[in-house]
């Protein structure tokens, strides 16, 4: 009997039957995966609504603190706006804008970069309660006196953070009170005079409103003093300028190594006079970075000042290098009064000596010399201590 061969292939029907199979699988594992209700999908959704907590979490913890420190645990618009600028962008620059979009209950706000890119919530979601303007009835501290200078103060306006949020720790000591006018020449005589402060009703009027503490406090060395802080929820301009209790670093520093006989702006006027220092810093921070003045110095014993990290994350919350005249106001201030105890040079207080941000001659910058309380100028290659000011 004759055997038959079986097939044991597979056939063309078969093969195109399996492919339509494998297809179908495909198409329902790559739905599961990135459909809408796909694994992917709902990972990112989850991965979002994470973030999302998160930022709720660490803005409601800060909106806590600052109820807690309210006597009626409603915030002010400011304390608000300054929270919510911390972690959201676009954030209105002035307490009233912020008000005025607060009306629409759905008024939102999109995360910085850093917290969450498509993250998006509502205002309402994170503060129901009141807001208040903050005026002065809502601390019993004295009101400080439009005719009254509070030089040699201290001034709480900031957190450790750097955040506008005063927190009962002194951050600097006053040299200049803007409701009051004064005017002195540059100690030792070296080239000028200052002056600030307003003239009429009208401009003292546009300033803050602020408290007085009750109490005085130290800081700055030995220095006794009372406490000035900006009044809850006050607006206006800024009345006080303040110089901080600490050096920068540790280390003293060049001023523009490289900008020796480079310098243009060695003028007596303008930017040399007092209230140019923030100026003269955001202007030299820049020209620092795009090398205006020569290549910038980051070896050797001494760094330049301008290219100090620690430098731009001071000025990025308001702080400055004062110019020259800012250090003879504040010069005066310290060496007037006997507030210093022996001598004029108060060694747990200060250093030697400091740069301005104002330029001299073509190679030469001004410093403040308490040992001799003087302000003079120096080579842009010598190397002085840092301190910092700000306005509040």
């Amino acid at each position: 009997m004759r055997k038959t061969n079986e097939n044991q292939g597979i056939t063309l029907i078969a093969l195109v039957v399996t492919i339509i199979v494998l297809l179908i699988l495909a198409a329902i594992s790559i739905s599961a995966l990135k459909g809408d209700n796909g694994i992917i999908t709902e990972a990112n959704e989850a991965k979002r609504k994470t973030e999302e907590a998160n930022v709720k979490e660490m803005v409601e913890v800060e909106i806590l603190k600052e109820q807690v420190k309210s006597r009626s645990g409603n915030l002010t618009t400011e304390e608000l706006r300054e929270i919510l600028d911390q972690y959201f962008k676009d954030v209105p620059e002035n307490a009233e804008d912020l008000q005025k979009n607060m009306e629409d209950p759905e008024y939102s706000l999109k995360a910085r970069d850093e917290y969450g890119e498509d993250i998006e919530i509502k205002v309402s979601d994170l503060y129901e309660g009141d807001l208040t303007t903050g005026t002065v009835d809502d601390d019993p501290r004295p009101d400080a006196d439009l005719e009254v200078s509070y030089l040699g103060y201290y001034a709480d306006f900031e957190d450790q953070n750097g955040n506008k949020t005063p927190d009962g720790k002194p951050d600097g000591i006053i040299y200049a009170d803007l409701a009051v006018k004064k005017s002195g020449q540059v100690p030792e005589d070296s080239n000028g005079v200052y002056g600030y402060g307003y003239d009429t009703e009208e401009e003292k009027a546009k300033l803050k409103k602020y408290k007085v503490s009750e109490e005085k406090v130290t800081g700055f060395g030995t220095w006794e003093e009372k406490m000035i802080t900006p009044a809850n929820g006050t607006s206006g301009e800024d009345r006080f300028y303040v110089m901080a209790l600490k050096d920068l670093d540790e280390s003293e520093h060049y001023w523009y190594y490289n900008a020796y006989g480079n310098l243009d702006n060695p003028v007596e006027g303008t930017r040399n006079d007092f209230g140019e220092g923030k100026t003269n810093t955001t202007d030299m921070i820049q020209k620092y970075e795009d090398g205006e003045y020569g290549e910038p110095k980051i070896d050797g014993e001494y760094t330049d000042l301008w290219g100090l990290d620690s430098l731009k994350e001071k000025v990025s919350k308001g702080w400055f290098v004062p110019s020259k005249s800012e250090w003879a106001a504040f010069m005066t201030m310290y060496c007037e009064g006997g507030k210093v105890g022996e001598g004029l040079y108060q060694k747990d207080a200060l250093s030697s000596w400091y740069w301005s941000s104002s330029q001299s001659t073509i190679s030469d910058a001004w410093y403040a010399h308490f040992n001799v309380a003087h302000i003079y100028y120096n080579t842009v290659r010598s190397y002085d201590y840092v301190r910092l000011s700000a306005t509040f």
